[in-house]
This record gives structure tokens, C-alpha cells and sequence, in this order.
């Protein structure tokens, strides 16, 4: 539950900087919350605990890092940030699926 919480408090103030809309922000925190119950849930029905991807822990830190390092140099606009976060969150809506589906699968 700290892993959870410590990346909504480091990426949460970093996307209000970004001048982020504030449904954004919010679809991406509960999107963040279920992808990371999401891997954790297989060991509730006996299955492994989940990593699938494509936008796991390490996946964000890199491209939320990656953007932080864009916006240092003023590159992308804000209309472009906001487009590259709903992609984020449609990759981590995929990455929800994937896990509960592959743990699903397993247990069978």
C-alpha cells in the first residue's frame, strides 16, 4: 500500500504542474491504484502475482520520467502532454486487463 501511495504523491503534484485537467489527473491516479491492485489480486484466487505489462511500475516511472525530462527543455505544449498522459492511461487500462485476465487464466 506505500508503493501505491508513494507514486500518487510523486506523480499526482508533478501532472498539476503540467497544467494537467483535473479529470486527467484523476483518471490517471485510479488507473495507477488498479494497475497496481491488479498484479497483486492473482495471489487472492492462488494465482502468481501478476507483472504483466505494458505499463507497470518501471514503464511509468520511465515515460512520466521521460516527460519530466521534456518538459524540462519547454518541448511539449500542453495540449500534447495531455494527449501523451490519456495514452498512458489507455495503456495502463490495458495493462489492468491483462493481469486480471492472465491470473484468471492461470488459475483454471
Amino acid at each position: 500500500m506505500g508503493d501505491i501511495l508513494s507514486d500518487l504523491v510523486l506523480y499526482i503534484p508533478f501532472l498539476y504542474v503540467l497544467h494537467m485537467n483535473l479529470w486527467t489527473i484523476l483518471v490517471f491516479s485510479v488507473l495507477l491504484i488498479l494497475t497496481e491492485t491488479a498484479g497483486i489480486m492473482g495471489l487472492q484466487i492462488q494465482a502468481s502475482r501478476r507483472y504483466d505489462g505494458p505499463m507497470g511500475k518501471s514503464d511509468r516511472a520511465f515515460w512520466l520520467g521521460l516527460l519530466g525530462l521534456l518538459t524540462v527543455f519547454h518541448w511539449p505544449s500542453i495540449t500534447v502532454t495531455s494527449y501523451y498522459i490519456w495514452v498512458v492511461n489507455l495503456l495502463m487500462l490495458y495493462t489492468v486487463w491483462n493481469r486480471l485476465s492472465r491470473a484468471l487464466g492461470e488459475n483454471k
